[in-house]
């Protein structure tokens, strides 16, 4: 009803959008405010548990699977197909890609895992630990977003299409500088 009152389209890329972002900010909104829940930092259990299962262990694991495909990739034999050794390749490359990615997300956990450190070694509790966790934890998690598109071609042939935009050459400048112009001449 509204739509057809003021001539608005409900389905339009702007509109869909910011639905999107009003949803968004009102969780955002409702998560800061009423469900945060983060473990106390002078519970050693717990943030040893933390630290162990939700953070080095996932990283350990993945460390050793990427190791032993790397190490089976590399011992096969030499003699091998071109289309073998192209399928290697691009495993390499996979393996590269999601290497680089762990690697990012560790060193972006590190800072609140070093506050943590001093917390327990000092006995005081800095009053940036959850701000500095949070924020790295927010900044890993839109660096990783960013790489996925970056690292991986098709999606970024995808975002680049979409994000480029068509010009728009008017036919007189198509036609002007096409055309040659002639210059009469006297043959004397």
């Amino acid at each position: 009803m509204l739509g057809d009152l003021y001539d608005l389209n409900f389905d339009s890329t702007q509109c869909i959008f910011s639905g999107y972002l009003n949803l968004i900010f009102i969780y955002t909104l409702y998560y800061g405010f009423v469900t945060q829940c983060f473990i106390p930092t002078h519970n050693i259990l717990g943030t040893v548990w933390i630290i162990v299962f939700m953070y080095g262990l996932p990283i350990f694991c993945l460390l050793i699977i990427y190791i032993h495909i790397t190490i089976h990739i590399r011992q096969q034999s030499t003699n091998q197909t071109l289309a073998v050794k192209r399928r290697q390749a691009r495993d390499f490359v996979v393996i590269r890609r999601i290497i680089i990615l762990n690697s990012i997300l560790f060193i972006l956990g590190v800072p609140g895992m070093i506050l943590l450190v001093i917390n327990y070694v000092t006995g005081n509790e800095l009053t940036l630990n959850y701000r500095v966790t949070w924020l790295s934890f927010e900044l890993s998690m839109i660096m990783l977003s960013i790489l996925v598109i970056v690292m991986t071609p098709q999606l970024k042939i995808i975002v680049i299409s979409k994000w480029k935009r068509n010009r728009v050459i008017p036919l007189a400048a198509i036609v002007e500088n096409s055309v040659q112009t002639r210059i009469a001449g006297t043959l004397q």
